[in-house]
């Protein structure tokens, strides 16, 4: 067994009808060109099952899964599917690629490997709100040397 790399996998952008997108990863290396439409109708499928502001009114497999990389929780997720394991099959084993590559589209549409990552908005969100916690009195005391100017 081998882990899965960086190259396996895709961001899916879930767009709302309040403009807001959300990022979700997932497995995508087992993907032809032409069925990675069908990969993100899968994602849209899904994201009724996670707490969402808005209707989701459609989705698309990002260019690169750099796009997804302002959303809170991309960077645990994107590491998690890298610890998968990959079966180590020899070059040119053909049936047992393919054999791998149909559990994986059957996992995936039963609803596994899909990692929530947020949207980049919420990370803008978040760091508002921690610079604006660091303010607080009882927290100011608590940070050494801090390089935030508006606290000195």
């Amino acid at each position: 067994m081998k882990p899965f790399t960086g190259e396996d996998i895709i961001a899916v952008a879930v767009r709302h009808t309040n403009g807001r997108v959300n990022y979700f990863l997932t497995l995508g290396k087992f993907y032809w060109q032409e069925e990675l439409t069908e990969i993100a109708a899968e994602v849209l499928s899904r994201t009724t099952a996670f707490a969402l502001d808005g209707e989701p009114q459609e989705a698309e497999v990002c260019y690169s899964v750099g796009d997804a990389a302002e959303a809170p929780y991309f960077f645990e997720h994107f590491f998690a599917l890298c610890r998968l394991q990959l079966p180590d099959y020899q070059q040119g084993d053909q049936a047992a690629y393919d054999a791998h590559a149909l559990r994986i589209h059957e996992e995936i549409r039963a609803g596994g490997h899909l990692y929530y990552c947020g949207s980049s908005l919420d990370r803008a969100e978040y760091r508002s709100r921690f610079w604006s916690m660091r303010s607080l009195p009882h927290v100011k005391s608590k940070i050494p040397n801090d390089p935030d100017p508006q606290n000195a």
